[in-house]
């Protein structure tokens, strides 16, 4: 956390970097002055990167020691180490109402955070055309049971850790060791193929052969170091979510992918909430989470069960309103086949049943993503075929995607 500390030093302390010039934000030295030092305005990057000093009142460190040093003229006592973290988050995250300021201050920094974020890539090529990489905010990742919602979202996320960042996933259903061994059979799929190699239930029960070893390897080598894992309980809150990923950025300086598996069972602050209460606010929790932060966070939702035969849409979204308004980003997953015209008629539910089957029995299942929102482009739609023997999704290869906006 204090190497965040320090790399944000301009955020920690705006009125310093304001319209009248760099002044020291302790003694108020500084200001539009052209002739009192050589360094970059009034802060030094010297001896490091990040050290700074003051030629008023003789300051010379970095930007923790300058927050230690303000919090103990503050205070009147030198801080402790929690009320250094606590004080350089509320800085960090504070934000000047006014746009002047605001341009002196945190539209560089948002806008280059903007322009990093288009180098993370999901790792699904036809995912990555339509998105251009994903954003610091909140997404929703919905689908019915059986359609592979927590296996899409895990490959997601080996595929993020794969390329170099930091994850954290909190699976309060699934165990690590379901988790880890649908890991294990999805790259060993990838390896040999759909059709081969061990799958998750076989390799729990401690079966393995050369494929799977190769897997683990690769596993170890490339994911394993960067996924984080919390088996949760049933008891889960949106509150130990937030404790567990902010003592992780202050263990590690590193600001993980955060993925929730899923929303309908993180339990609510409030004892006497319904359903809907409860969901409406923990999904604003997390959106408040991703903000705090300046995370990306991926929340799995179940739809509504009267919704199975129809295509998804906000109606789908179970027992919640918020998820509409409050998500940056909706995806949900869906069979291809609900596009087929028997879909748009009214009754025939045994024929629309017995279509459904019939995808589910295929081999692969044929899924399509549908973007319901997106705060950062337009909505799209595109491709995957789904192997859930070997946990294993795999971007639709003779399909296009398509760039089709779905709603106004």
């Amino acid at each position: 956390m204090k190497e965040e500390l320090r790399k944000n030093w301009q955020r920690l302390w705006p009125k310093a970097m304001g319209g009248d010039g760099v002044v020291c934000p302790i003694c108020g030295y500084g200001g539009k002055y052209k002739n009192w030092g050589t360094g970059v305005d009034h802060f030094l990057q010297d001896p490091n990167q990040y050290g700074l000093a003051c030629m008023g009142c003789g300051f010379e460190g970095d930007a923790v020691e300058l927050l230690q040093k303000a919090l103990a003229k503050k205070k009147g006592e030198d801080p402790t180490e929690e009320d250094l973290i606590r004080e350089g988050l509320v800085l960090l995250n504070r934000r000047p109402i006014n746009a002047a300021e605001y341009l002196d201050t945190f539209w560089a920094a948002d806008v280059a955070q903007m322009q990093a974020s288009e180098n993370v890539k999901t790792g699904f090529e036809n995912l990555d055309n339509v998105t251009g990489g994903i954003y610091p905010g909140l997404y929703v990742i919905a689908a019915l049971s059986s359609l592979g919602k927590t296996t899409f979202s895990l490959q997601l996320a080996d595929q993020l850790a794969a390329a170099g960042r930091h994850v954290l996933f909190f699976s309060l259903e699934q165990s690590q060791l379901e988790l880890v061994s649908k890991s294990l059979a999805r790259i060993g799929a990838q390896a040999q193929g759909p059709k081969y190699g061990l799958d998750s239930l076989t390799i729990r029960k401690g079966f393995s052969d050369a494929g799977t070893q190769k897997a683990l390897k690769e596993y170890r080598e490339k994911i394993a170091e960067r996924m984080n894992i919390i088996q949760g309980d049933f008891g889960y809150t949106a509150g130990k979510i937030r404790d567990e990923i902010t003592r992780y950025i202050e263990e590690t300086g590193s600001r993980p992918v955060v993925f929730v598996d899923y929303l309908q069972i993180i339990q609510g602050g409030e004892i006497r909430q319904s359903v809907r209460e409860q969901v409406d606010s923990t999904i604003t929790d997390l959106k408040r989470i991703s903000r705090e932060h300046d995370l990306t966070v991926f929340v799995i939702s179940s739809v509504n069960r009267s919704n199975y035969l129809t295509p998804i849409d906000f109606e789908s979204l179970k027992e919640s309103g918020a998820i509409e308004f409050t998500a940056d980003v909706i995806w949900g997953l869906q069979y291809s086949v609900l596009n087929d015209e028997l879909f748009n008629q009214a009754n025939k539910i045994k024929e629309k049943r017995e279509a459904i089957r019939e995808a589910k029995a295929a081999d692969p299942r044929q899924i399509e993503l549908v973007c319901l929102k997106n705060r950062y482009g337009r909505d799209f739609r595109c491709s995957f075929e789904y192997f859930p023997r070997v946990d294993l999704f795999r971007s639709a290869e003779k399909k296009k995607v398509q760039k089709t906006v779905i709603r106004m």
